[in-house]
């Protein structure tokens, strides 16, 4: 009888036990979240030297999961925002770390907004990089089992990035960012990304990404559309006097290699630019173009090998002034005085294990082009233009000792020019060269005439076939 009653007190005292604990759970699973908020307002500018704020904050310890609404962290000033979240929510799997791995279930942040602002070499998150541990406290991590990190099923969508750049007054703003991540390994798996978003003033950009870390490579894909070039003004200005360009950068690039050799890295793809108009600082007009592309079968640097399909271009139109002391290109770069110091680079030891680059290019095709020559150092200024001008070269290579082009153009007043050539790059040893003049009308050069015999040239036309043969450094025309 006494036994009995032992084991009913015994398990009486197990239940108020287990119920006092369940009791505890329940209260902390209550009250965790608040308390949570509460303390992470309190001392966030303590902790990290920025404002964390949120409307509320949801911790559920029995599922491992956490959801935060309007979750801002404010700038060192604590008035702007930095990064704001309208929702963000994670889950863990908490009997994982008992196995010493952080297995983080799902990220998913619902119209983040994010704030970037760059000072020279300095950011408006560079003292958030500095946080974390001292040197000695990751050299006794060495000496320590590594934990395996795997975050899966990361979401973003209806994201926004402002970026401003202070020195060159350059703004960029991305919507619509929408980031799609089933995983990111820190354990020997391979980690799949994709990103993808829209500039607010026009145009758009997919990446999707593959990287193992253990093994430290990468396989990624950029597609790029309907770009406006004039983005990149303030650092096309760093380098030349232009006041505008106008136009459209598309692309769809495949590049894989290794961090552990970076200069042996794939390249491939197509690069186009459309619309393209550049003018200098008076305004003037530089060079435009209808349209050009690039499409490359390969790139290695490591390798030595560039491998182009084809160059097209497509509208082409450019001038060029000659005056007594200068022409229209003369002050278009920038000289090293009006330029910011550059760091001497450090030798870069992959180079003495590349090959040299050999460039081959199956096609470059030249079509609907022009081009005006103005020679302002006359008493009357001669202005000649070309018109039509369309060109073929094709397996172009600067190291052969062969390529060929076909050059033809129609003549300013009439007639037209044909130039056919075949030789090498690296000198005149082998040449052959046909130019072939047809009815060129001699009245256009009158500026000339004028200038050295006082006489106008009143009419003629003019036609010539020269066939001109280099071998071996002797001339048969």
């Amino acid at each position: 009888i006494n036994m009995k009653k032992g084991v009913k007190k015994g398990l009486k005292i197990t239940a108020i036990i287990l119920g006092v604990i369940l009791a505890l759970l329940l209260l902390v699973a209550i009250f965790i979240s608040p308390i949570a908020e509460y303390v992470i307002e309190k001392n966030s500018k303590e902790w990290i030297g920025r404002q964390i704020t949120m409307d509320d904050l949801s911790i559920n310890l029995f599922t491992g999961s956490l959801e935060a609404e309007a979750l801002c962290m404010k700038e060192q000033d604590d008035k702007t925002d930095f990064v704001s979240i309208d929702t963000l929510k994670v889950a863990i799997n908490p009997f994982k770390l008992l196995a010493k791995e952080v297995n983080i279930r799902y990220v998913t942040l619902n119209s983040p907004k994010v704030r970037l602002v760059q000072y020279d070499s300095t950011f408006n998150f560079t003292d958030l990089t500095k946080l974390g541990g001292d040197k000695e406290d990751d050299e006794d991590d060495k000496d320590k089992e590594p934990w395996a990190i795997g975050i899966y099923n990361i979401k973003l969508t209806g994201g926004t990035l402002s970026y401003r750049d202070e020195v060159r007054d350059s703004k960029w703003n991305l919507n619509n960012l929408h980031l799609e991540v089933p995983g990111v390994y820190f354990s020997g798996k391979t980690t799949d990304a994709g990103v993808s978003f829209q500039f607010a003033e026009g145009g758009s950009l997919s990446t999707k990404a593959k990287y193992d870390m253990d093994k430290g490579r990468y396989d990624v894909v950029v597609k790029l559309q309907g770009l406006d070039i004039d983005n990149l003004m303030p650092y096309i200005k760093e380098s030349l006097n232009i006041s505008s360009v106008s136009g459209k950068l598309a692309g769809d690039v495949h590049v894989n290699g290794s961090t552990q050799t970076p200069s042996d890295i794939d390249i491939e793809g197509s690069v186009i630019v459309s619309g393209f108009n550049a003018n200098d600082l008076n305004n003037s007009k530089v060079a435009s173009l209808s349209f050009l592309s690039v499409n490359v079968n390969k790139i290695n640097p490591q390798k030595g090998v560039c491998d182009i399909a084809s160059v097209t271009i497509d509208g082409l139109s450019s001038h060029f002034d000659m005056y007594k002391d200068h022409n229209n290109f003369s002050n278009l770069v920038k000289t090293s005085e009006n330029k910011p110091e550059e760091k001497e680079a450090e030798p870069d030891t992959t180079k003495a294990d590349s090959k040299p680059m050999v460039v081959s290019i199956k096609k470059i095709e030249l079509k609907n082009s022009d081009f005006t020559f103005a020679d302002n150092t006359l008493r009357m200024p001669f202005i000649y233009k070309l018109s039509n001008i369309n060109a073929v070269s094709e397996n172009f290579s600067p190291s052969a000792a062969e390529n060929n082009l076909h050059l033809t153009m129609d003549t300013q007043g009439g007639g037209a020019a044909i130039v056919n050539w075949k030789g090498g790059l690296d000198g005149i040893r082998n040449q052959k060269l046909t130019i072939i003049l047809k009815h060129v009308d001699l009245q256009q050069f009158s500026p000339y005439s004028m200038e050295y015999f006082a006489y106008p040239l009143e009419k003629g036309k003019l036609s010539i076939m020269s066939e001109n043969i280099v071998r071996d450094y002797n001339l048969v025309g």
